[in-house]
Formats: structure tokens, sequence, C-alpha cells
């Protein structure tokens, strides 16, 4: 039966942010004479010479799609006995970036655990690239990378939909590096080459840069409002000159009008809570009630459509139940919101509870100018 080895390869940028290995070839060898990843436990650049001398063991390739997934089929010609597997990933361009000779990296030798399917047998693989090695292969393509996220600045709250923009602090003029939009976590990526803080007012005749990299500055916006406005004198700052080919940078705003809203679930039951509930059966509740406006927030327990009164305790000083508040005042980020009491919930529904019920939560996050999420 053939082999089926299914993998997927990512790199770090750096320590916080990872990219999919787009477009890049994987390949699959026997294992030679010749020193491999395995050697050292480290991956490590392959010299065409090596690469040359593991043509004979290849065992199959496959070129990795846009998440850095891949499947190498080795079907029974190879006469392959399900042993160990030398994995090579060969980049011939980054995009964007500028054409080079293409490089190969061995990257492991791996020890399939294979199971056995209907008609072949099967590995699932994951695979993370060391930042310095992906990095490195990135300045031989001239393909440059920024990895930031956009949060705001007291609350830690992540800014989505806004426009980021990069620029080189250059001397004579000022280098617009690229744009990208934050996701919903807040985070970005942006793309460039050196051809674009290279520039010049006598570009492309004549393009000047005296250090290796860019000194970056940053500039965003959220629809017509500025939330941040970097300048130049940013751009000279201690770790913004002259970064390398791989940048990670945290960016915060004051200006940001925002709430943020997301019920993550109820997570499981609890009961005592510490001695200041002993009595009670609680329902966790988790999520993220907070925002730069953020005023205060509000749970609600339905059932059958009707609010459950007394339902819902929301968190005290310490982040400790407090049945006698009425709202949630203080903000939450990915954590508890509150807690819902299964007696005062049984209660509301009445005989319902006996029979299949379900219950209804409704988390509503209100700003300072009375605005609701």
């Amino acid at each position: 039966m053939p082999y089926i080895f299914r993998g997927n390869l990512r790199a770090y940028l750096c320590d916080e942010c990872r990219e999919p290995l787009r477009g890049v070839i994987v390949r699959l060898y026997r294992p030679g004479q010749e020193r491999v990843a395995g050697g050292d436990g480290d991956p490590h650049l392959l010299n065409a010479h090596e690469v040359e001398a593991r043509a004979t063991l290849l065992l199959g390739e496959a070129t990795t799609s846009d998440d850095g997934s891949f499947t190498v089929r080795i079907d029974d010609d190879q006469r392959y006995d399900g042993g160990e597997i030398v994995v090579d990933v060969r980049v011939e361009r980054i995009d964007p970036g500028q054409e080079h000779a293409p490089v190969q990296v061995s990257l492991a030798v791996v020890k399939p655990e294979w199971q056995k399917g209907r008609d072949s047998y099967v590995y699932d693989w994951r695979f993370v690239v060391a930042a310095r090695i992906w990095c490195y292969i990135r300045r031989w393509f001239d393909a440059w990378v920024i990895c930031g996220r956009l949060l705001t600045c007291r609350e830690k709250v992540p800014v989505a939909g806004a426009t980021v923009r990069a620029y080189d602090a250059d001397w004579l003029q000022d280098d617009a590096l690229g744009t990208a939009v934050t996701d919903a976590a807040g985070h970005f990526t942006l793309h460039y080459t050196s051809a674009q803080f290279r520039k010049t007012p006598f570009s492309p005749g004549i393009n000047v840069e005296l250090t290796e990299g860019p000194d970056l500055y940053f500039k965003a916006t959220l629809g017509p409002t500025v939330l941040v406005n970097e300048t130049q004198s940013d751009g000279r700052r201690r770790g913004r000159e002259n970064v390398r080919h791989c940048y990670c940078v945290d960016l915060c705003t004051e200006n940001a009008r925002i709430l943020t809203c997301a019920l993550t679930g109820p997570t499981g039951c609890v009961t005592g809570q510490a001695g200041l509930l002993p009595d009670r059966v609680l329902e966790v509740v988790t999520g993220t009630a907070a925002g730069s406006i953020f005023s205060h927030y509000t749970l609600e327990a339905l059932y059958d459509g009707n609010v459950v009164a007394g339902a819902v305790i929301y968190p005290g000083g310490g982040g400790t139940p407090d049945p006698a508040a009425t709202q949630g005042n203080t903000p939450v980020v990915s954590g508890t919101l509150g807690w819902v009491d299964l007696q005062k919930l049984a209660e509301g529904a009445g005989a319902g509870l006996a029979t299949s019920t379900t219950f209804t939560l409704t988390l509503r996050v209100f700003g300072t100018g009375g605005e609701e999420q």
C-alpha cells in the first residue's frame, strides 16, 4: 500500500508571530550518509553538492498551499519500508521578493508513526521553522516583513479593521513601505522589498540607502479617526532604526472609541466559590467585555424569551462573586464575566427543567456615552 505523508509548515518571524510557508517545495528522502538535520537536531541550509548527492534518495515531493499544508504520496514502486524520512524544504521564490537561486533547507529526520487506513498508510506532521533560519532565507530573496499588533493603550483591547501604514524615516524623503488592515485580534502583516525604502527623488535612476534596513515609524486610522500618528523621530528611536528583514512591533492607541463584546461560553460548574457561596452550584460564564470607552456590562439569562431574575451573579472586588451587584463594572478580557446560579435558573424555568430545556445568555457592553455593543 502507498504511504501518505501529510503536513503543515509554518515559520517564526519572532516569538509572537508566525506565518505559513506558502508555495515552497517539500521533499522527502531516505536517510543517507551525508550530514542531515537530525545530526545535531537543528535545520540547516544545504549547498549545491549536498542537494545533488541526495537526488537518488528522493521518495516524493509536493508544493505547499497558502496555509502551508502539503501531501506527499510515496508509491509502492519506491519500495519504502515505513522507516525514517528526511524532510527538506526548497524555496524558489518569496512573494513579494526578488529573484534568487533556489535555497534548500534540511528541516528534520522524522520517524513516522503510520496509521493504517483502508487503502494507504497515513501520517500527519507539523513543523515550525525557527526565525533565525526563515529570516535568513528571506534576506536572500530581499523579502521584508513587519508583523504587528494594534491595541488600546490602557485596556489592551485589540483594535480590528484599522488601516496601518509603515514608513521609512529617510533623510531626503519618507518612503511608504506599505499598508495593512488589522484583523479581529488586532494583528497585521505587511510585506515589502528594499526597493521601497531605497527610493530617492531621482529614482529609479538613483537609489540610495546607506544602512541595511529602514528606520520604521507608523500611522494608523480607523475610518476618519487617527489612532496612531508617529513621526520621523519615532523612526530614529532605538529599536526602530535599521531594522532587519523580520520585524515585530506592538502599537497602541489612546484614540480608539471601541467596545469589545464576546461570549466564549459557559465552561462548567463550580461549587462553593472559596466559601463565599457554599450552597450554590454556579455555571461559569467567560468572554470579553471591554473597550476604550467601557462603562459597564450586563448578562441576562433567558428562559422561553423571559429574563430569569437573580440568575446572574457578577464579579465584585477581587473577581469573586458578589450577589448584590447588578452589573459588571470592571473590564474583562478573555476572563470570567460572571456566574449563573443554577438553582435560580431552575426556579425560573419551573417544570420545564425536568425535560429538554434551553436557556439563552445575552451579553451587552455599554460605553461612557451610553453606546451599546
